[in-house]
C-alpha cells in the first residue's frame, strides 16, 4: 500500500476534485494512509464549502485524513503558530 499526502493550495474547481478523489480513495481504502494539508486559498475556501465537497470534507475529516492547516492569520497580526491540528 502507499502512504500520500495531498497538499491542497487552489481554491477553485481542483480543491473539489482533489477533495472527491481523496475521499474516495479513503472509502474504497486504495491508500495505507492519506493526509491532507490545506494552504493558502483554500483556507479561505474551507469556511464556504457546500454540496459534494462539503460531504467529502466532512467525510475526510470524520475518518482522520485532514491532518492540518495553516493558519490564515500571520503571526504578526496576534497569532502564536502557523499551524493548527484537526486532531
Amino acid at each position: 500500500m502507499v502512504k500520500v499526502v495531498f497538499l491542497i493550495m487552489s481554491g477553485d474547481q481542483k480543491m473539489d476534485l482533489a477533495l472527491r478523489m481523496a475521499a474516495a480513495s479513503v472509502a474504497n481504502r486504495r491508500l495505507e494512509d492519506l493526509k491532507i494539508i490545506f494552504f493558502g486559498p483554500s483556507q479561505e475556501k474551507l469556511l464556504n464549502l457546500e454540496g459534494q465537497a462539503r460531504e467529502d470534507f466532512d467525510y475526510l475529516l470524520k475518518n482522520g485524513a485532514v491532518d492540518k492547516m495553516v493558519k490564515p492569520c500571520p503571526l504578526g497580526r496576534g497569532c502564536t503558530t502557523t499551524w493548527v491540528s484537526w486532531r
